[in-house]
C-alpha cells in the first residue's frame, strides 16, 4: 500500500469520490473568464449518473438522516406553492432545493467511510488555491471593487466559498498527523485569507477564528482556566496582527471603514452605520413584519423577496433578508423555522456529549454556521455548504441500507 501526504493513494483516487472531487474543483475554478460555468453543470451531471450506477450495481439504495430532513424541508416548501403570495416565485424557489437535495443524495450512495470524508475535506481545501492560482493567470486580482463581485455578481456568494475551504483545511490539519500536510494546510489557509480579505467580508474573516475558537474550547471540555487562556492569547494576538497587517498595506481602506462601522454597530452607535448596513436592518424588519401576518405557514418559500420588491422602488425580485432565521420565518413560518432548526439542535445535543475529534469539528461547525446565519441566508441556494452539512452529519449518523 503506498502512502503519500493525502495517505493511501488508491484510497484517495477511488473513482467514486473522484467524480465528487471534479465537482469540487469546478465549483471553484469554473469561473469566466477562467472557463464556462457550464462544466459546473456537466459535472453535477456526472455525479449523479455515477451514483445511479452504483445504486443499480449493487442493488442498495442508502439513505441518512440528513436526506430525511432535507426532504421534510422540500416537501413544506412544495406544500407552501399552494398559500404563497406569488406562486411562480415559490415553484421557482423549490428548484434552490432540489439541487442540493439530489447532489446530497448522490454523495450518500458514494461514501462509504470517514476516511472518504476526510478525503474530500482536503480537495475542498486545496480547491481554493487551484482557483488562486488560475486568478493569477487570469490577472484577476487587479480589480476596483470587491473580490468576488464580477466573478459571481455577488461577493458574498464568494467569500462563503472561500470560508468552506479555509474550514476544510483547518479539519484537515485537526483530522491528520501527516506535518507535511499541515504546512500545505496553513499555506492554504493563507491564501485564502488574502482572498477574504479583498472580497471584504467582515463576518468571513471572523468566522475561523471563532471555529478554531470553539473547537478549542470543545477540545478542552470547556474548562474555565483553559478557556480564559485561549481567550487571553486571541484578545493579545488580534490587535497585534491587525495593526501589522494595517503597517503591510494588506487591508484596504475600504474594508476598515467596514470593519470600523462594525464595531461602532457593536458599541450602539447606529449613526455611523453604512449604507448596505441600514439596508440589511430594514430587510430584517420588513422580514419579521411579512412573519408576523402569517406566523405559522409563512407567506411561501422564495416569499420575502417578492413582499420586499413591493416596498422596493426598483421592484428587484433577486433580495433575500440576509439572515436565514427571519428568512425562514417569513417563508414558511414558525413550522418551516422548528422543522430546520430541529436538525441543528439534534446534531448539537449529540456532538456536544461526545468529546472526539470529529464530534468536537462538527460541533464547532454548527455553532459558527449559526452565527453566520444571522447574517446570510443558507437554507436555500447555497449547494456547497449543504453538501458539508450533508458530508458532516455522515460522521454523526451512520447510513441507512435499503435494498432494491
Amino acid at each position: 500500500m503506498k502512502t503519500t501526504i493525502i495517505g493511501d493513494i488508491r484510497a484517495f483516487f477511488k473513482p467514486s469520490l473522484v467524480v465528487i472531487y471534479l465537482y469540487i474543483i469546478l465549483s471553484f475554478i469554473a469561473k469566466p473568464p477562467i472557463m464556462s460555468e457550464v462544466y459546473v453543470t456537466y459535472s453535477i451531471y456526472m455525479l449523479i449518473s455515477y451514483s445511479i450506477l452504483v445504486m443499480f450495481k449493487q442493488r442498495i439504495i442508502y439513505w441518512s438522516k440528513y436526506l430525511t430532513w432535507a426532504f421534510l424541508v422540500m416537501v413544506l416548501c412544495f406544500i407552501s406553492i399552494l398559500y404563497a403570495h406569488h406562486k411562480e416565485v415559490a415553484f421557482n424557489g423549490i428548484y434552490t432545493l432540489l439541487i442540493p437535495f439530489v447532489l446530497a443524495f448522490s454523495l450518500v450512495q458514494l461514501i462509504s467511510t470517514k476516511e472518504d470524508i476526510k478525503n474530500i475535506l482536503i480537495v475542498l481545501a486545496l480547491s481554493s488555491g487551484m482557483l488562486y492560482v488560475l486568478m493569477l493567470r487570469y490577472n484577476m486580482f487587479d480589480i476596483t471593487e470587491r473580490l468576488g463581485n464580477e466573478m459571481m455578481g455577488n461577493a458574498n456568494a464568494f467569500a462563503t466559498m472561500i470560508l468552506l475551504s479555509v474550514i476544510a483545511a483547518i479539519c484537515s490539519i485537526y483530522l491528520s498527523k501527516n506535518k507535511l500536510l499541515w504546512v500545505v494546510m496553513i499555506v492554504m489557509i493563507v491564501i485564502d485569507f488574502h482572498m477574504l480579505f479583498l472580497s471584504e467580508g467582515r463576518k468571513y474573516l471572523i468566522a475561523p477564528i471563532i471555529f478554531v475558537l470553539i473547537l478549542s474550547f470543545k477540545a478542552c471540555g470547556f474548562k474555565i482556566t483553559r478557556m480564559a487562556l485561549i481567550v487571553g492569547i486571541i484578545a493579545i494576538a488580534t490587535p497585534i496582527i491587525y495593526h501589522g497587517l494595517l503597517g503591510l498595506d494588506i487591508i484596504s481602506e475600504s474594508l476598515i471603514a467596514r470593519l470600523e462601522m462594525t464595531f461602532a454597530m457593536l458599541k450602539g452607535q447606529t449613526d455611523m452605520m453604512g449604507e448596505g448596513d441600514i439596508e440589511r436592518q430594514q430587510m430584517i424588519s420588513s422580514g419579521l413584519r411579512y412573519f408576523a401576518n402569517s406566523p405559522l405557514w409563512g407567506n411561501g418559500q422564495g416569499n420575502f423577496s417578492f413582499l420586499f420588491s413591493l416596498e422596493n422602488i426598483s421592484g428587484f425580485l433577486g433580495h433575500y433578508s440576509h439572515n436565514n432565521y427571519v428568512e425562514l420565518l417569513c417563508n414558511l413560518g414558525v413550522i418551516g423555522f422548528v422543522l430546520y432548526y430541529t436538525f441543528y439542535y439534534k446534531i448539537l445535543c449529540e456532538t456536544f456529549k461526545t468529546n472526539t475529534l470529529s464530534a468536537n469539528i462538527v460541533f464547532s461547525f454548527f455553532i459558527v454556521l449559526m452565527i453566520l446565519e444571522l447574517t446570510i441566508v443558507s437554507y436555500y441556494s447555497q449547494f456547497l455548504l449543504q453538501i458539508i452539512i450533508c458530508l458532516l452529519s455522515l460522521t454523526i449518523y451512520s447510513r441507512q441500507k435499503i435494498k432494491i
